[in-house]
């Protein structure tokens, strides 16, 4: 059985990082690229065989999609903290 991926967050990813470029955060987006393609698309693989393989996009995309949003939000208080 072969599993199919939709990468449906891999847009958001994209623009989160041209984001944080943009925006001179080039940690965050250097953080956000790392996270997608070393730290979960290769162990993913690695660890599952072929399924793995199949698996690893959309974990790899879910786990940098987190942290976009944690980079997001915590640069968002510093510009604009609450009153």
């Amino acid at each position: 059985m072969k599993l199919l991926t939709i990468p449906f967050m891999a847009g958001f990813n994209i623009l989160t990082v041209f984001y944080f470029s943009a925006t001179e955060n080039a940690a965050n987006s250097f953080v956000n690229l790392a996270a997608r393609e070393i730290v979960a698309l290769i162990p993913v693989a690695a660890l599952y065989g072929m399924n793995g393989v199949w698996l690893s996009f959309p974990v790899s995309e879910l786990i940098a999609s987190e942290m976009s949003l944690y980079f997001y939000r915590h640069q968002k208080r510093a510009v604009w903290p609450r009153k």
